[in-house]
């Protein structure tokens, strides 16, 4: 039979040509493959690929195109660490005017048998924000709606500009005076919106709850020429705890947190100067 030929040849000694196998080798095996038949074909249907059990799992990021949600560059992040910037790091935007020259640090971390990653602002001028569906709001917490960047103030006193100076010596005892009507109406909770340099506007939080959008029917928050903003973006209201929340109404250019250190789970966006972001873990191994 060729199956026991090619067997011997197989067996051959030196000066031998045992390494060759040609057509008719292979050609008179197939029977024998195919006797195995529907065996082997089962049995594949549950076999993962192969991969080295000990290495570390490779998560992806994506930087996307301007205007998309789905397209963009995708890096494997093999590394323990991912500096990404404007003019430093492993991964390079150069062309992005609103991030710093090494703006924020990917990590990963070996944790309880697996791994874990992070991400770490590194004092970027613009901030590292991470998107996010819910939260609680505290006084200066920074959040992001569409493109409008907001501080929340729950200020219980204000100061004066010649207090401020007063109360960098502490030998100086601050002058008690009563409070001008413009000071008491700074007093209780309020949103900042700080998107431009100049001419911050404030908006006083006297009810329970607010809405910021383009809608003006619906919204006391309202930006009726904000392109980047849902006609119902986001909610603003106080729970039943007393507690300020700020809530995604699924908008499409969500609700981001600036945060000087996150976890990174699957599929969690974060923002970088006026780049956005995805990061993706590969999915665990399943048999079929």
């Amino acid at each position: 039979m060729k199956l026991l030929s090619l067997g011997k040849r197989l067996q051959d000694g030196p000066g031998q040509r045992t390494d060759m196998i040609n057509d008719s080798d292979v050609l008179a095996s197939q029977p024998a493959k195919e006797a195995a038949g529907d065996a082997a074909s089962q049995g594949a249907s549950s076999t993962l690929v192969y991969r080295l059990l000990v290495r570390p799992p490779v998560a992806l990021l994506t930087a996307f195109d301007d205007g998309s949600l789905t397209d963009g560059e995708t890096w494997r992040l093999r590394s323990e660490t991912t500096i990404i910037g404007r003019t430093g790091g492993e991964i390079v935007i150069p062309h992005d005017p609103d991030l710093s020259g090494q703006h924020a640090r990917i990590t990963r971390t070996e944790q309880d048998g697996g791994y874990v990653w992070s991400l770490t602002d590194l004092n970027s001028t613009n901030g590292t924000f991470v998107r996010i569906r819910r939260l609680i709001l505290r006084n200066g917490r920074e959040f992001m709606v569409g493109g409008r960047r907001f501080v929340f103030s729950a200020r219980s006193n204000v100061h004066s500009p010649e207090q401020d100076g007063a109360e960098a010596s502490p030998l100086h005892t601050r002058r008690q005076r009563s409070r001008e009507p413009h000071e008491i109406s700074r007093l209780g909770a309020r949103l900042v919106d700080t998107t431009t340099t100049i001419g911050h506007a404030e908006y006083l939080l006297e009810e329970r709850s607010y809405f910021i959008g383009r809608d003006a029917k619906q919204c006391r928050i309202l930006y009726a020429d904000d392109p980047f903003l849902n006609p119902v973006h986001a909610h603003v209201y106080i729970d039943q705890r007393g507690r300020w929340i700020v809530e995604d109404q699924e908008s499409l250019n969500g609700l981001w947190l600036r945060t000087a250190n996150a976890p990174l789970d699957q599929d969690t966006q974060f923002l970088l100067g006026g780049q956005r972001f995805l990061f993706r873990l590969p999915e665990p191994p399943s048999v079929r």
